[in-house]
């Protein structure tokens, strides 16, 4: 990948229909598929496909969670931010660029059952306007990042 700014917002979704809703308004602020990447257990991404909700193509993550895969987008939103483990037994979250506490907190999000959404913005506008999506549809906190990897 390129040496680039790279900016995110991260929020999990114990509600479909708030997740729903954000990818709605996510799509509506042009924020493109490629954009985008959600992940979860399988259980919680089964159940957002039977509600009919776009997730697009998911790949299984090297991990377990509770003795259930975990699935994450297949397309270059995690890809890009070195997020998933690639091999089974390393943690779920990698990502290098992120702290410790950040990477067990949004563990135990998905270890609990929400699903994770996360938007890669390509200005700062853009941040702006995906992160006020996800404080305005998620019930937990919104983390944000810019950073150049």
């Amino acid at each position: 990948m390129a040496v680039g700014r790279l900016r995110i917002a991260l929020a999990a979704f114990d509600d479909g229909e708030r997740l729903r809703a954000a990818l709605n308004a996510l799509s509506k602020a042009n924020v493109a598929d490629t954009q985008k990447g959600v992940a979860a257990r399988r259980p919680q991404i089964e159940s957002l496909l039977r509600a009919a909700i776009p997730l697009g193509r998911l790949t299984t993550v090297p991990f377990t969670a509770n003795g259930d895969e975990t699935l994450a987008s297949d397309g270059p939103f995690w890809s890009a931010l070195n997020f998933f483990a690639k091999a089974a037994g390393q943690p779920l979250i990698v990502a290098p660029w992120m702290a410790p506490r950040l990477r067990d907190e949004l563990c135990r999000h998905i270890s609990d059952g929400a699903t994770l959404l996360g938007a890669r913005a390509t200005t700062t506008e853009q941040q702006k306007q995906c992160t006020q999506i996800l404080l305005n549809c998620s019930s937990h906190r919104v983390h944000t990042h810019e950073f150049t990897l």
